[in-house]
């Protein structure tokens, strides 16, 4: 991770200056710091200017991220040329990993991007670009923060509407109870008036 971290370092100090000059769009479903399996990431953009006047634009990229447990972890849309100017990917992360870096990883062949996860991403590497990292900003640091954790999905989950739905049946619930409540106790009470009636001749 230190010599990833070393060259994300030195490509986001080079590559900041053409942060303004490119219109990169980048979200992330679920958002948060605590969030659950599948992740999905989607990046658009203009051209490869944010990458920076010291890099030429790579022949192949993908989207990648890194955690404390890994230094590369490719998403599994794989490899794209780079006249493809937008991606999307969907990672299933391990339950507890804590996750450091979403980024934009170019490289000079097909072979080189795709086998990047086993080789750390140093080999054939022409530029990196974090899409979020240091807490969203793009902030030079050794040590890079965690955006987020995965966690335990929830085993239930009411829909949005359920709470309104369950206080409108408990109250067709009770004004279907009275009724047979009154049933109930009626019949024994008008017995008991016939009963008492009777009794008075």
């Amino acid at each position: 991770m230190k010599k990833l971290g070393l060259f994300l370092i030195i490509c986001g100090f080079f590559g900041i200056a053409g942060i303004a000059s490119a219109d990169v769009s980048y979200t992330r479903i679920p958002s948060g710091y605590y969030i659950t399996n599948p992740v999905s990431v989607s990046v658009s953009f203009d051209n490869w200017d944010f990458l920076g006047p010291y890099f030429g634009t790579p022949n192949y990229w993908t989207l990648q991220a890194a955690s404390t447990l890994r230094d590369v972890f490719l998403s599994p849309s794989n490899c794209v040329a780079s006249t493809t100017l937008s991606l999307s990917a969907t990672f299933n992360f391990n339950i507890g990993e804590e996750v450091q870096l979403i980024y934009i990883g170019g490289y000079d062949t097909l072979e080189h991007c795709q086998n990047a996860e086993s080789t750390g991403g140093e080999e054939g590497g022409m530029g990196y670009y974090w899409l979020e990292g240091a807490n969203g900003e793009h902030f030079i640091s050794e040590e890079f923060p965690i955006i987020f954790t995965i966690g335990v999905p929830s085993l239930y989950s009411l829909p949005m509407a359920s709470t309104s739905d369950i206080t409108a049946n408990v109250g067709t619930l009770f004004s279907d109870l009275w009724v047979i409540i009154a049933t109930a106790c009626g019949i024994p009470l008008g017995f008991f008036v016939i009963r008492r009636v009777i009794g008075l001749f």
